[in-house]
């Protein structure tokens, strides 16, 4: 480990614990090696600061007595359930006999933690002993029930590998340690829809934040009701867990604002931006944070400022900086609600929107005020480079509080496998060694798929200089009872810079926004643009090497999950290499050379034979990397596997123009039509007629997808219908098959929202069309376009 295994510097002192002498009893320690105290080291997550064991004591569970204070609080209840319940699982009885951990606070453990950074979260661990040595028992010590807790939780996590036998037999293996530890970030923790069954997991790890969204209505008498999961509230509390409740950005409920208060929209082309120079928007404020603040248990309230450039530029708004405007709102109405609820505490996330102000936004925080780091382009990536610049540093550095919002999964609009501690320790040891206070980390779509970083952050969230990520990985497996740990620690080093390499470009998320002929016609350079992770050419075929490696462990270790996590990226990572090869062989408008058509071939196949590879492994890595999920698949990880085949198709297309063969072309993806919101103006339901005939090849199962490609607007999709007509008289159309279930149509697609159309049989002498019902309902300003998606399913496709 890097950081040397230390002594805990405590005084050893006779434990008065109040037990009557018929409870206590003296062990004998066994020694224990350096390697074999190394080893139970590793069942530790994270890792304490200062943790030795010396020597461990062989007792019967059924001897072992938990004490908790007289009057013990929700959280010292739940530090003794977790002690308690680990040794009732394994003798079926409550434990009742004279090995004692203590888990009662006293004065004088200040003497130990008390200048320890976040000492309300620290907690140390030592033996106790009677007047001649002999080993009594363990006494956790801490400030807090939230110290204690930690105790509690590290403590289990030293025993409940060591329990053997069962019933009145079994017995455990007791560490004679001295354990001192404390975070090295105040608050850890992340944003997003965190369910409850993912709290008790989340806790035991020591994220102690969970941020989640409150909503609202305002009702004719323009009385604003608020609804936030006060369960999930009342539930993190018991592990140790704030739930806080966040104001969403302003752009975000506009909608529900403006037609109780319309002079409020006062910026034609922004129809979203709300005008904060009216006193009614401070009141919705004002009115918000009283509703959070009434409920039990809320302290605190996250605002958040407005994401994009959606200014209102009316002339009282025009006078003044429009983020300075934001945050002065926000502190007005907080201050207002103070004079009724004087203990609340108020954050503010800034955001891309207001980057370039924020040295001046954070100049304007009085002191209590949080402040956290977001913006969509920098926090949500996992490039290579620093997150905090400068500015923020020495704010931090000089006391402010400030939290930061990176991402632990690959973006915020995809997924994919990424099992990556090395990225999670690069993150983690930035934001503490710059003396940030907080992390609200974001996870899409699902904590189950990247359950590795989520507990990597935690790690070094907590430690952020004791584990390496190899060993960080090798306690990963123990922990999860994965096969061969140094095995798997092997296999993390090898794949880590590779899938960092891949998804530090933003690949898939990238190929929604970047036009196959902007990414293969012009010049590309290593270390930018869409391949801005990488740092030589020879990246390309030393990725591609360590994934051959990597799935070797892969297959030795024998864990579904990372067998095809390992190949997702192998394919990736061919994608990335044909991707840079096809970019040096086409050359503009002049296409191929002929001396490299065949190699542009063979790279064209290669590309093709790895997104297909992708897709197909998609939802069987899903399952076995996330069963919690039982199949319920997100609308992103759908939405990642339409953005590879999408691109695949697109760029068959292109390379079919330059006179090459797309040997899948059927299969592949094509825009087939597309609406705009301009078409609905004098008929909000229509039909929709588009000509397929040459994406059909005869009988077989053909899918249209609908796709929202911008706008704040959803249309509705009452049916779909693929027909046939004699070639030369189209009007003269036969209905081969329907789908007519109802879709709402948004800007991920759903499996619901995916429309089969099965072809029995097949008239080369007809052509065929797909009829649309579609319906779209225009509301103020707001806009709606789409596209029209249609392909061919693979023989072997559900």
């Amino acid at each position: 480990m890097r950081v040397a295994i230390q002594v805990a510097m405590v005084v050893i002192v006779v434990l008065a614990i109040g037990v009557t002498r018929s409870l206590a009893a003296t062990y004998d320690v066994e020694p224990i090696s350096q390697t074999e105290a190394a080893a139970w080291i590793q069942w530790l997550h994270p890792l304490p600061h200062q943790v030795e064991i010396s020597g461990k004591v062989v007792v019967a569970v059924s001897s072992i007595q938990v004490l908790s204070g007289a009057e013990p609080t929700q959280l010292d209840q739940r530090a003794a359930e977790q002690l308690t319940g680990l040794l009732k699982e394994a003798t079926g009885t409550a434990a009742t006999g004279g090995f004692v951990i203590d888990l009662r606070r006293r004065d004088t453990d200040a003497e130990t933690i008390g200048q320890r950074p976040n000492a309300d979260q620290a907690y140390f661990i030592k033996p106790t002993r009677d007047a001649q040595g002999h080993v009594t028992g363990l006494y956790c010590g801490a400030n807090t029930d939230v110290g204690t807790y930690y105790a509690a939780l590290t403590l289990k996590q030293l025993l409940a590998p060591m329990i053997q036998g069962s019933d009145e037999a079994a017995t455990v293996a007791i560490p004679v340690c001295e354990i001192v530890d404390w975070p090295d970030m105040e608050e850890r923790g992340q944003w997003g829809n965190i369910t409850e069954d993912q709290l008790q997991w989340l806790g035991e790890g020591k994220f102690n934040l969970i941020e989640t969204h409150s909503k609202f209505s305002i009702d004719a008498e323009r009385v604003l009701h608020v609804r936030f999961n006060q369960e999930l509230m009342t539930q993190g509390r018991s592990y140790a867990i704030k739930v806080l409740p966040y104001i969403a950005h302003p752009k975000g409920f506009s909608r529900k604002v403006f037609p109780i208060y319309p002079h409020l929209q006062k910026n034609p082309d922004k129809p979203r931006a709300m005008c904060f120079s009216e006193p009614e928007t401070k009141q919705l404020y004002v009115d918000w944070m009283t509703a959070l603040a009434s409920i039990e248990g809320v302290d605190e309230v996250s605002v958040w400022m407005t994401e994009h450039t959606v200014i209102c530029n009316c002339e009282q708004c025009s006078q003044h900086n429009w983020w300075v405007l934001q945050t002065q709102v926000f502190l007005d109405a907080w201050q207002e609600v103070k004079k009724t609820y004087p203990d609340l505490g108020l954050r503010i996330l800034l955001t891309q929107g207001s980057y370039p102000d924020n040295d001046k936004l954070l100049a304007m925080l009085p002191d209590g005020v949080k402040a956290i780091y977001y913006h969509g382009g920098l926090t949500y990536n996992v490039r290579h480079i620093p997150m905090i610049y400068p500015g923020l540093a020495e704010y931090a550095q000089q006391g402010g509080w400030l939290s930061v919002v990176p991402i632990l999964s690959i973006t915020y609009v995809a997924v994919g496998p990424f099992t990556n501690p090395s990225f999670v320790n690069y993150r983690m040891t930035e934001f503490v060694d710059k003396g940030l206070s907080g992390l609200m980390a974001y996870v899409t779509p699902n904590n189950w798929y990247y359950q590795g970083n989520v507990e990597a952050a935690q790690e070094w969230s907590w430690n952020a200089h004791g584990r390496s990520p190899r060993e960080f990985a090798v306690s990963y497996a123990l922990r999860h009872g994965i096969n061969q740990p140094e095995k798997f620690g092997d296999w993390s080093e090898l794949l880590s810079p590779v899938s960092w390499h891949i998804y530090g470009c933003n690949f898939p998320a990238f190929t929604r926004s970047t036009p196959v002929e902007h990414f293969l016609v012009q010049p590309r350079k290593i270390g930018e643009h869409v391949f801005r992770d990488y740092t030589s050419e020879e990246q390309f075929t030393e990725d591609l090497a360590r994934c051959d490696a990597a799935l070797v462990l892969a297959n030795e270790i024998g864990d579904e999950g990372f067998i095809l996590e390992t190949r997702i990226i192998q394919a990736y990572a061919q994608v990335m290499k044909s991707f840079w090869e096809l970019s040096k062989l086409v050359h503009g408008t002049e296409g191929v050379k002929d001396e490299d058509r065949a190699a542009a071939q063979h790279e064209f196949d290669l590309f093709s034979q790895a997104t297909e590879t992708a897709i197909e492994l998609y939802p069987r890595w899903s399952a076995a990397a996330a069963p919690q999920l039982k199949g319920k698949d997100d609308h992103w990880f759908h939405y990642t596997i339409q953005l590879l085949d999408t691109y695949a198709g697109s760029v068959g297309q292109f390379m079919e123009k330059l006179g090459f063969e797309d040997k899948d072309k059927l299969y592949r993806t094509t825009i087939i039509g597309k609406w705009q919101n301009e078409q609905f103006v004098d008929n909000p339901r229509q039909e929709m007629r588009m000509d397929v005939s040459d994406q059909l090849d005869g009988p077989g199962a053909y899918i249209l997808t609908p796709m929202s490609a911008s706008g704040w607007l959803s249309p509705t999709i009452h049916r779909v219908a693929l027909v046939s007509y004699p070639k030369g008289t189209p009007d003269d159309t036969r209905e081969e098959t329907v789908d007519d279930h109802r879709v709402t149509i948004h800007y991920i697609p759903t499996p619901d929202g995916i429309y089969k159309l099965p072809l029995d049989s097949y008239n080369p002498d007809r052509g065929y069309a797909v009829v649309v019902q579609i319906e779209q309902k225009l509301h103020h300003n707001y806009a709606s376009a789409g596209e029209f998606q249609f392909r061919k399913l693979r023989p072997d496709s559900n």
